[in-house]
């Protein structure tokens, strides 16, 4: 039960995490490492004997990689974890304690990531657990009455970024409690999972959707008392799916419709699923009155995607009216056959993909919308079916970091993409990709002599390629460790530059200027280890020089000072879906700054200034600005939650 609920909680977020490797070795030759620490109650007490922990380890993509117990004093350590950064989450399947991340964090979001080192144990990853906190409640009819004995309602709860992590059933007086939780805000959603659902799917309190549930607040330790919810009759919304002109669906489709909550606060939000039977039927159940939207999809690609009404976006669908106690019917479409793309994905200059790979080629309509995926084979072949007459922009992107991702033809945004035309019925076929190798550069900082860093300010550690220009920039690990990745292959120059100035900035290795800093080469696919920078502190000034006493030869006229790396730019680490941020549009060096998506689906630039959160997932973006003679030119990728 501890490990099905720590894998629900890591089906999230994709967050970049950093890795250190000290081994000369590429990072799949270096020896495993392992984490260890222990664990104690309030205050650093015993554990309760009757908890249940269990600590697990969460890779860069918030997948669980392995995971223990946690033994009866205390302690643990997980080991045969490859060289990387990594997220520390213990769950007390007790409910004695609230769960909780390393460092006394909520959310795998907000977690402190724990650098491993091939060959050895990072320890000390101790953890001091608060008792967990409770939400107990009651739940009723629309009128007041107590639950019909035939249905089977529970609730389920939602953490702060929207991951479900705790679930508990609802008595047959209606109430329910549930434990556990560490401090923070949650959300509640309430369900019939009866055959025949009596009552209608609701979140806390009277609301549709879980981007519009009312937040309840835990503290660690303590009972949060919710109001009464009132649960509505179940209605329905149900109609058939058939193929061009009304013909029966092909027998290979397989359509899914979703229902999307279409007169809640913000965007619409898709509340339910369910798949077409062969004969093209479908019914949602368990609905509660208010307005919604219908879109279907083939997962067999024989079909373009569309919504009830017609069209194949949010704006240009109809509405579909439920009424209390009075069920929608006839809810019908008629799907039409799509047209394709084809084509072939190889590596630099033609040669063939490195295996396993996993890259995989998306979609996007006119409007922005991701609208099909289609994985690329191991011989390099695509092929994007189900999609209707139209312009469409591909993306192109490798699951396993081989490749940069990119797109269609060579371009590195949606926005500048060649669109690529397609007719229904028809195949657009050659259209090839060549994708670019990525790299990364591992390495550790300390002060002078190996001493540990002073961790007054942040030091920040910059790559820029051949053009001097700066492609990427990550902070440097409390314990020293640092990972630039995702460079595609070629030759880059790094800079460390302490914001404190308790270290003189300097470059790879040992040196002043970007122009003297030595290269250091990017392989494709391969981590380059072993970098080690030991920074100096600035030296005491030196005593004024007594004036002279006969007249000095003029000075030589002063040569140019060097460009000068302009300031990182800022972006925010999370994102509520619906909501907006404001972006720098000048650098500190006066230069405009031009933002791009690659994630247009889950994130979109508004007015150039703009990060608008569409949709939860990782959001991509990229800032660059222009050099002159004075400041380099400055590129940074960040990388967003949308929750």
């Amino acid at each position: 039960m501890v490990r099905s609920y720590m894998r629900i909680v890591a089906a999230v977020l994709a967050v970049g995490l950093a890795a250190l490797v000290l081994s000369p070795a590429v990072a799949h030759a270096t020896p495993f490492g392992a984490v260890a620490g222990t664990v104690s109650g309030p205050g650093g007490a015993a554990l309760d004997s009757n908890s249940n922990l269990w600590i697990v380890i969460y890779n860069h993509a918030g997948q669980d990689v392995n995971e223990t117990s946690v033994a009866s004093n205390g302690t643990y350590e997980v080991s045969g974890l490859a060289p990387g950064q990594y997220r520390v989450g213990i769950s007390d399947s007790a409910e004695i304690y609230g769960n909780e991340f390393y460092a006394d964090q909520p959310t795998l979001a907000s977690a402190t990531p724990v650098t491993v080192v091939g060959g050895g144990v990072t320890p000390n990853i101790n953890m001091e657990l608060n008792n967990g906190g409770h939400i107990s409640g009651s739940v009723m009819t629309s009128a007041g009455g107590a639950l019909d004995p035939a249905a089977n309602v529970s609730v389920l709860v939602y953490d702060e970024s929207g991951r479900p992590i705790r679930s508990a059933g609802v008595a047959s007086d209606g109430s329910y409690a549930v434990a556990g939780l560490a401090g923070g805000d949650y959300r509640l959603k309430f369900t019939d999972s009866a055959q025949s659902p009596i009552y209608a799917d609701e979140f806390y309190s009277n609301k549709r959707t879980l981007g519009a549930a009312t937040p309840i607040r835990v503290d660690a330790g303590a009972i949060s008392s919710a109001d009464t919810v009132n649960l509505d009759a179940a209605n329905t919304i149900s109609g058939y799916v058939t193929g061009d002109h009304g013909v029966a669906l092909d027998p290979e489709a397989m359509v899914i419709a979703d229902l999307w909550a279409a007169d809640e606060p913000g965007a619409p939000e898709v509340v339910a699923t369910t798949q077409a039977t062969e004969d093209g039927a479908y019914s949602f159940g368990a609905i509660s009155a208010g307005s919604y939207l219908v879109s279907y999809r083939d997962e067999a690609d024989i079909y373009g995607s569309m919504f009830y009404g017609g069209g194949t976006s949010v704006a240009e669908a109809a509405n579909v009216e439920v009424a209390q106690g009075v069920s929608a019917s006839n809810v019908d479409v008629s799907l039409v056959r799509g047209g394709g793309i084809t084509g072939t994905v190889t590596g630099p200059a033609g040669v063939s993909l490195v295996q396993p790979s996993e890259v995989y080629v998306t979609a996007y309509n006119s409007l922005g919308s991701a609208v099909a995926t289609a994985t690329v084979s191991e011989s390099g072949e695509y092929y994007l079916a189900g999609l209707p007459t139209g312009q469409y922009r591909l993306e192109f992107r490798d699951g396993f970091s081989t490749y940069v991702p990119e797109f269609y033809s060579g371009k590195n945004s949606l926005e500048t993409a060649t669109p690529i035309g397609v007719t229904t019925g028809q195949t657009t076929a050659a259209v090839d990709e060549s994708l670019a190798a990525m790299g990364a550069i591992v390495g550790s900082v300390t002060a002078a002599a190996g001493g540990a860093l002073d961790t007054t300010g942040t030091v920040t550690v910059r790559a820029y390629d051949h053009t001097a220009t700066m492609v990427a920039a990550v902070e440097v690990q409390p314990n020293g460790g640092f990972y630039l990745a995702d460079l595609p292959v070629g030759q880059y120059r790094l800079q460390f530059v302490d914001d404190s100035g308790t270290y003189v900035s300097e470059y790879y290795a040992n040196k002043q200027t970007l122009a003297t800093a030595t290269p250091v080469t990017v392989a494709a696919g391969e981590t380059l280890t072993g970098l080690a920078v030991e920074l100096g502190h600035p030296s005491a000034p030196a005593p004024p020089a007594p004036a002279p006493s006969v007249p000095l030869e003029p000075p030589p006229a002063p040569t140019p000072a060097p460009a000068r790396s302009q300031a990182l730019l800022k972006a925010p680490a999370s994102l509520k879906r619906k909501k907006s941020k404001l972006l720098a549009r000048t650098t500190g060096a006066g230069q405009a700054a031009n933002w791009s998506s690659s994630t247009p689906k889950v994130c979109k630039i508004k007015a150039g200034k703009v990060v608008a959160g569409k949709q939860k997932g990782t959001c991509r973006l990229t800032v660059v600005a222009s050099g002159d003679a004075t400041w380099l030119p400055l590129r940074q990728s960040f990388s967003i939650k949308i929750k």
